[in-house]
């Protein structure tokens, strides 16, 4: 089942913001995960304790910098590296 509220932000590489809704069973989440993020392994970067940032583990060789993320993320003190690639943002 889909919760008809967004329960994660996509922010693409281009600049959009789009609200993403993700089923509540785990299985379906990861099927639907992978495919907005564009990959078939992910990441997670915790931006806070319930804040999470996931992104395509290979995004560095496959994907252009994500603007929105990298900012996002250096302003929770991840400033070491860009992101790529389209990143899902969830609570």
């Amino acid at each position: 089942m889909y919760q008809t509220t967004p329960n994660a932000i996509l922010l693409t590489s281009d600049g959009c913001i789009v609200p993403i809704n993700l089923p509540e069973t785990a299985q379906d989440r990861q099927t639907v995960m992978r495919s907005v993020i564009r990959c078939s392994t992910y990441d997670c970067v915790a931006l806070t304790s319930n804040l999470d940032m996931w992104l395509d583990d290979e995004g560095l060789y496959r994907h252009p910098v994500n603007p929105l993320a990298t900012t996002l993320a250096r302003r929770f003190g991840f400033d070491w590296q860009d992101y790529h690639g389209p990143v899902l943002i969830t609570g």
